[in-house]
């Protein structure tokens, strides 16, 4: 049961990744190519599919499970914060290379695997620790992110004694669509306004695109960057999905919180490395190859982590 949890869950992000590097090793696409589907993904997608899914839930959903949203909190804020600043003073890295690796961390894939690993354990009650997920990805870490990306990059291009100020650049991260719409999507849930079931249906063809296509166009960088593990790589991976999850199993079992409560946020923060990273790694150039072997190697290390998760808390 385990093991087909796992497989049915992560197989079909192998596959996708798959069929992408063979597109791109049979020169049917190209590293241009994939900017494009990048800019598809991040402009009309994506934006749509974190509008829907955001405005799906109730604001009951959103705050009724106080516990679950605080170790959610913690275990996707904490650990992205503490490696953007180790990044940055510690390893020198650039405020835009921190970010993303900011990015592996505080936004992990629960949109597009966490949903199958949580159903099979927990049950419909997955949706919620899903969205909780998502909406603090959405609502904190991915702005901020963006937000150092968009300082580093107007820093490094200007020659002028007066480069484009902290004001200018977060107004312009914020007003991205893929920062926007889920944004946009929480005021409407917390206002309790109700969007027509006939609107979200609309905008859900094309949002369920998302992760097909991010997926794809990540498999056609992959085979263009030649993925490498190197040590930033095998301990970014390792932090991703064992460490985190593992640091907050051994807390909420401190605290003696219920064994449903500890299922969701460890699978939830136990899932690989988003796509989001390497589309912003293209859309930025920033070491796009290096995060697209974030993206290959975390995947690999879920499939044995959380097997051994899954296990661990159903015997708990």
């Amino acid at each position: 049961m385990i093991s087909t949890t796992v497989l049915n869950a992560l197989l079909p992000v192998v596959l996708t990744l798959l069929l992408g590097y063979l597109a791109g090793w049979h020169h049917d696409a190209d590293t241009n190519v994939a900017s494009v589907l990048n800019r598809i993904v991040l402009n009309y997608a994506l934006p749509l599919a974190l509008f829907t899914g955001t405005v799906s839930n109730s604001r009951a959903q959103l705050l009724g499970d106080l516990p679950l949203a605080v170790a959610l909190l913690i275990g996707l804020l904490v650990p992205y914060v503490a490696v953007v600043l180790i990044a940055r003073y510690l390893v020198r890295r650039d405020w835009a290379e921190s970010a993303m690796w900011g990015l592996v961390m505080g936004s992990p894939a629960t949109s597009f695997t966490g949903l199958p690993v949580l159903t099979a354990v927990v049950g419909t009650r997955a949706t919620i620790a899903v969205a909780m997920a998502g909406v603090i990805s959405n609502l904190v870490v991915i702005p901020t992110a963006v937000v150092l990306i968009n300082l580093q990059k107007a820093s490094s291009a200007t020659k002028t004694e007066n480069p484009p100020g902290f004001p200018q650049v977060l107004m312009q991260s914020v007003l991205q669509p893929v920062v926007l719409a889920p944004m946009f999507g929480i005021l409407l849930v917390m206002l309790n306004i109700s969007i027509p079931a006939v609107v979200t249906h609309a905008a859900s063809l094309m949002g369920v695109s998302s992760a097909g296509l991010a997926l794809f166009s990540s498999g056609i960088i992959l085979q263009a960057q030649k993925p490498k593990l190197t040590v930033a790589v095998s301990v970014l991976s390792l932090v991703r999905t064992a460490l985190i999850p593992a640091i907050l199993l051994a807390a909420l079992s401190r605290f003696g919180q219920p064994r449903e409560i500890q299922q969701q946020a460890v699978l939830a923060l136990g899932l690989p490395a988003g796509t989001l990273q390497v589309m912003f790694a293209v859309k930025y150039h920033v070491n796009e190859q290096e995060n697209a072997s974030l993206l290959l190697f975390t995947n690999i290390a879920s499939l044995f982590t959380l097997a051994i998760f899954i296990a661990v808390l159903h015997t708990n």
